[in-house]
């Protein structure tokens, strides 16, 4: 059917359908020859628009009844992309679809109407499942960047299909994949979306022992009784105990960084926050044992390490840094490993035997774990503990099993990058531990340890160590320098900070 208007000719092909892409006339004639049309397909041109553009590579589709090679000449003119059906695609199609990119457009029209697609570069080919099922395999090589080879298999077996294979070349880094050429597109993209840079992040902490005896609380005590300060930069409780003036007078320049403290004539010490509100209500009283955490920024984090190493019971046992790729687990270790032994009954003799040993961390352990989303914040999965081996072992027939004394904990906390947690609260007798032997005799088999002798002693007063971890993480790139919209100075502040001496025991790993 052919329609003038104006001395311009269109022919409008196909029924029930108006293709008005890319035709110079005015708005009014396209209306018109919708128009014109409405009669024998049965649309109203107020609903029926077949195709308009909205916001950039978007379109709008509405079609009833249409031939479905006309609407995927549609969809090639508005992408500039080669689409070629082959003869088996017939068939109508009845659709309407609101500013929606043309890719998702093409996949939602094929997959409703049970048809398939492969590209090859600028080129779409269009046919059903069941001549692409017959096409012969290909083979494909994916080199991996940033992915370890067997993690992308095990994430993309289960897309392959019937004939499709795949094998990891270890020594490359790569996949081998032969599946039909459709199939073999739609995994690439996936492996493509999984293979990129894995953001990662410098882990710097400091583990701190303290002396906590009766006459003194100096630890960071975070669950004593007060409110909430909004002097922090994440609101935490009153993040220290203290019992007499001379001990608020000795470190209140270093709280009045963030805490202006102001002592009372009972010797009670009263705070106020940034806003100058008094803070806490009443006495501030030593809190429980329990483990707490909170977070700081580098100001506050340098008062109250300045504040612990002015005290001559305080000191940075390790400050291991360390940087652990996304979601991976970095960990810190103080102490020595203690051989346990492995126990066989054998069925000759009747008797228990070691066959091996196994090892077990004793001192301080913290695994840090970060897990950085797209808006970069960290969320950080913390497990401090604190061990040590029992002055008693136990009996296991002629054989003493070492026991062990263990405080632990395990939180998350998210955090800006920079920002450094604190966590307190995990106290041990201050004990020591000396042993007896009786030369020659001690080392006989069995009967030895009736020649050596342990003992336990306790610290003065009956005092006990609180073990003090304060973690910053902060987001960097590759060479290691801060990445994000949130890096800041105080990365390279805390990096100039002179390093404190750590123990030759201090291991650091990331597993």
């Amino acid at each position: 059917m052919v329609m003038t208007r104006r001395g311009k000719r269109m022919r409008v092909m196909g029924y029930g359908l108006a293709v008005l892409i890319g035709f110079a006339a005015p708005a009014s004639a396209q209306v018109e020859a919708v128009q014109a049309l409405a009669p024998a397909a049965a649309v109203d041109t107020q609903q029926d628009l077949v195709e308009k553009v909205n916001d950039p590579g978007n379109i709008s589709l509405d079609f009833k009844e249409a031939d479905i090679n006309t609407v995927l000449r549609v969809l090639a003119l508005k992408s500039k992309t080669n689409i070629v059906a082959g003869p088996e695609v017939q068939g109508t199609v009845t659709i309407r679809l609101e500013n929606v990119p043309w890719e998702k457009a093409l996949d939602v029209v094929l997959r409703t109407y049970d048809y398939v697609y492969e590209k090859d570069q600028n080129i779409i080919r269009v046919t059903t499942r069941g001549k692409m099922a017959q096409e012969a395999v290909v083979t494909q090589t994916f080199l991996l960047n940033y992915s370890k080879a067997a993690e992308i298999e095990a994430a993309i077996k289960d897309m392959l299909t019937e004939r499709g294979r795949i094998k990891t070349a270890e020594r490359t880094n790569s996949l081998v994949i032969t599946d039909i050429p459709t199939n073999l597109f739609r995994v690439g993209e996936v492996i493509a979306k999984l293979d990129h840079v894995t953001p990662q992040a410098f882990v710097d902490s400091k583990i701190v022992k303290t002396d906590v005896g009766i006459s003194e609380n100096l630890g960071i005590a975070w669950n004593v009784q007060g409110g909430l300060s909004s002097g922090m930069s994440r609101p935490v409780t009153f993040p220290f105990s203290l019992s007499t003036n001379d001990q608020i007078e000795e470190i209140s320049p270093y709280i009045e960084r963030f805490f202006p403290v102001i002592v009372g004539t009972t010797g009670t010490p009263n705070t106020r926050d940034a806003r100058g509100v008094l803070f806490p209500a009443g006495s501030v009283t030593e809190g429980s044992d329990a483990f707490t955490f909170g977070t700081l920024d580098f100001s506050d984090f340098s008062s109250i390490l300045q504040m612990l190493k002015s005290r001559s019971n305080t000191k940075i046992v390790s400050n291991p840094r360390i940087v652990v790729l996304n979601n991976q687990t970095a960990k810190v270790q103080v102490g020595e490993e203690i051989p346990l032994p492995s126990f066989e009954r054998n069925e000759t003799t009747g008797s228990v035997e070691v066959t091996g040993f196994t090892f077990r961390d004793v001192g301080v352990v913290l695994y840090v774990t970060p897990h950085i989303n797209s808006e970069e914040e960290i969320l950080v999965d913390l497990k401090p503990e604190v061990s040590s081996e029992r002055a008693t072992n136990v009996d296991f027939g002629d054989f003493q099993i070492p026991a062990f004394t263990v405080t632990s904990a395990s939180t998350q906390v998210m955090i800006q990058s920079g920002q450094t947690i604190a966590i307190g609260g995990l106290l041990t007798d201050n004990e020591s531990m000396s042993e007896s032997r009786v030369p020659f005799f001690s080392e006989v088999p069995v009967i030895g340890k009736l020649f050596r002798s342990k003992r336990q002693t306790a610290g003065a007063g009956n005092s006990k160590i609180e073990t003090l971890f304060f973690v910053t993480v902060t987001l960097v790139d590759s060479s290691g320098q801060p990445t994000g919209r949130k890096a800041s100075g105080r990365f390279k502040r805390n990096q100039d900070a002179k390093p404190a001496t750590s123990s030759p025991e201090t291991q650091a790993t990331a597993a």
